[in-house]
């Protein structure tokens, strides 16, 4: 059998975990890269930045490097990506904001057709994101660009792989739409290895 371990992204819970001893029988550990802003959050901000940026404090390169530091094998590592992102009542990123909650891929996708919001990408944390100024609604999430970004940064750093939450919110027509964008993208980097 093989054993994995969800992880946090950061030291916050993740202090918690001993991983002295979790490592001696976990075959994988999952880094939940993602929920980085929400409901909990002071502001609104970004589900899953790669980079940092202006108003994130927490960044998938700062949760590899803090389990790789706390000594994980890098191959037992599985970088989580999110198949779903976040939406805030603000103006976008960085804002002040009093709801939040959790959007699918595919429900998001519908909105790139609504001409009331207009597409962003933040070249700092490589992450689209759609305003409505009409609705005051920021969302947050991952598309394709973004999700290459990030295997192309679990082949950098030599992970184990990539674990994605949740499967069958990227299924438009019954065809996934971001599956295959990381399928390609480790086919491509292999064919490069």
């Amino acid at each position: 059998y093989i054993i994995s371990v969800d992880l946090p992204y950061a030291n916050y819970s993740g202090r918690y975990f001993d991983i002295d001893f979790l490592k001696n029988f976990v075959n994988y550990f999952v880094v939940m890269s993602y929920d980085y802003s929400g409901a909990w959050s002071s502001i609104s901000g970004y589900n899953a930045p790669l980079k940092s940026g202006f108003c994130n404090t927490h960044d998938i390169q700062k949760s590899i490097e803090y389990w790789l530091a706390r000594g994980i094998d890098s191959k037992k590592i599985l970088l989580g990506i999110p198949f779903y992102g976040r939406a805030f009542d603000a103006d976008g990123p960085c804002q002040e904001f009093n709801q939040s909650f959790a959007a699918t891929y595919r429900n998001i996708l519908s909105l790139l057709k609504n001409e009331n919001y207009q597409y962003f990408w933040d070249f700092m944390t490589k992450t689209p994101y759609l305003v409505s100024k009409k609705n005051k609604i920021y969302y947050s999430f991952d598309d394709p660009s973004s999700i290459n970004y990030k295997v192309l940064y679990a082949f950098r750093m030599n992970l184990g792989g990539i674990a994605i939450w949740e499967i069958t919110q990227d299924i438009v027509d019954n065809h996934h739409l971001l599956l295959p964008e990381i399928v390609q993208t480790i086919k491509n980097n292999q064919l490069l290895n």
